[in-house]
C-alpha cells in the first residue's frame, strides 16, 4: 500500500527533528512542507497517483489542532497513513518560561471560533495557538475590554528560530503590539473561579432592583440544560442575578445580559466584576431593537424557558433571527414575579 509519513515539525526548525525522521525525509519520492506550500495545493498532490513514498512536515505536533487529521480522514483508505509526533510550540513556550501545562487549558484560536475571554475567566493558566482572525494582539484587546486587562501574559513569537521573541507582561500592555501572525500565548488569572459552584443570593450586591430568588434561579437555569459552549441571551436582566450564573454554565461561551434601567445596570456591572464574569456583557437597551448591535456568533440554539409564553416575545425571535448569518439563539425569559394573595 502507498505510504504518508506526516512528521510533526514542532514550531518549524528542522535542525530539531530527530535522525529517524531525517532519515524517512532523504528515502521518500516526494516531501511537501506545509510552510512552504499552500494547503489546499498540498492536498490536491496527495490526492494525484503516485506509487512512491511521501513525507509531509506539519507544523506544531500531529495530536493537536494538526493536518495530520485531515490527511487521515481523506486518504487513510487509500494510503498507509502514519503520525509522527513534535515538539508542539505550546510546550516550547512552557519551557522557555519554566511553567507547567499540565494544570492548564490548551486551545486552538487559530481558524475557529473558539472564544478566550470565557477560558481565562474560569482557568487560572491558558495555553493559546494564535493567528488568522485572533492574533496574539486581538486576544489582549479581547481580554483588556471585558475587564481582564491585568492577567499576566507571554507572547511566545518564532520559537527556536533565531528570530525568536519572547513578550511578558499585562494583556493591556500588549493591544497595540504589530506582531508576527502565528504566535502562542500563555495567559495567567489569580483570580479565576469555578464555573461549577451555584451562588447563594447572600452573594449578591442587592439595590432596590427585584432579584431572581434563589430556588427559582437555579431551577430555572437547570430546566435549559445550557451546553458549555452556548450563546446566552437574558432579557430584563435585573441585578444580573440570573445572567451571572448563566454565564458560569456557558463556561465556554458568552451571555448577553440586555436591560434598560441604569441602577440595575450598575448593580449588573458590579455583580459581574464581583463573581468573575468576564464571558457576561452587559448591554444597555431595549428590547428589540438592541439585538442587532450584539456580536453574534453562530450557530446557536434558541430556547424557552416555557416560564412565560412565547407568543409575548415574538418580535424578539424576529429580531434575532433577521440578523445575518444568525440561525438561533438562548432567550432566558424571567418568570412573572409571585403575587400572594391577601
Amino acid at each position: 500500500m502507498k505510504r504518508i509519513d506526516v512528521i510533526g515539525m514542532g514550531p518549524g526548525n528542522e535542525e530539531l527533528l530527530p535522525a529517524a525522521y531525517r532519515l524517512r525525509m532523504q528515502t521518500a519520492q516526494r516531501v511537501f512542507n506545509t510552510r512552504q506550500i499552500p494547503i489546499s495545493t498540498l492536498l490536491g498532490h496527495l490526492g494525484e497517483p503516485f506509487e512512491g513514498h511521501t513525507v509531509v512536515l506539519v507544523s506544531g505536533d500531529t495530536g493537536f489542532h494538526s493536518l495530520a487529521q485531515t490527511i487521515e480522514k481523506r486518504f487513510g483508505q487509500s494510503h498507509e497513513v502514519v503520525f509522527h509526533p513534535g515538539v508542539g510550540s505550546i510546550s516550547c513556550l512552557s519551557a522557555k518560561l519554566k511553567i507547567p501545562y499540565d494544570d492548564a487549558e490548551l486551545i486552538s484560536l487559530h481558524g475557529n471560533h473558539t472564544l478566550l475571554v470565557p477560558r481565562v475567566s474560569y482557568c487560572n493558566k491558558v495555553f493559546a495557538l494564535t493567528g488568522g482572525t485572533q492574533t496574539a494582539a486581538d486576544c489582549c484587546r479581547s481580554l483588556t475590554a471585558a475587564g481582564l486587562g491585568d492577567v499576566k501574559v507571554a507572547i511566545g513569537e518564532s520559537l527556536t528560530l533565531p528570530e525568536e521573541r519572547i513578550l511578558m507582561g499585562k494583556a493591556r500592555d500588549f493591544v497595540a503590539e504589530q506582531g508576527v501572525d502565528l504566535a502562542v500565548l500563555y495567559v495567567e488569572n489569580p483570580n479565576w473561579v469555578s464555573p461549577h459552584r451555584m451562588l447563594k443570593d447572600s452573594e449578591f450586591i442587592r439595590g432596590e432592583v427585584p432579584m431572581t430568588k434563589e430556588e427559582v434561579r437555579h431551577l430555572s437555569i437547570g430546566k435549559l440544560e445550557i451546553n458549555p459552549e452556548d450563546l446566552v441571551y437574558d432579557v430584563g436582566a435585573g441585578t444580573g442575578s440570573v445572567s451571572v450564573e448563566l454565564a458560569r454554565k456557558a463556561f465556554r461561551g458568552m451571555v448577553y445580559a440586555i436591560e434598560k434601567k441604569p441602577e440595575a445596570l450598575h448593580l449588573m456591572e458590579a455583580n459581574r466584576l464581583k463573581h468573575g464574569a468576564f464571558n457576561l456583557e452587559v448591554v444597555e437597551g431595549t428590547k428589540p431593537c438592541r439585538w442587532v448591535r450584539i456580536t453574534l456568533i453562530p450557530p446557536v440554539i434558541v430556547k424557552s424557558s416555557n416560564l412565560m409564553p412565547w407568543s409575548a416575545n415574538q418580535s424578539i425571535a424576529s429580531a434575532l433571527c433577521s440578523v445575518k448569518n444568525f440561525n438561533s439563539a438562548w432567550l432566558f425569559i424571567p418568570p412573572p414575579p409571585l403575587r400572594v394573595s391577601p
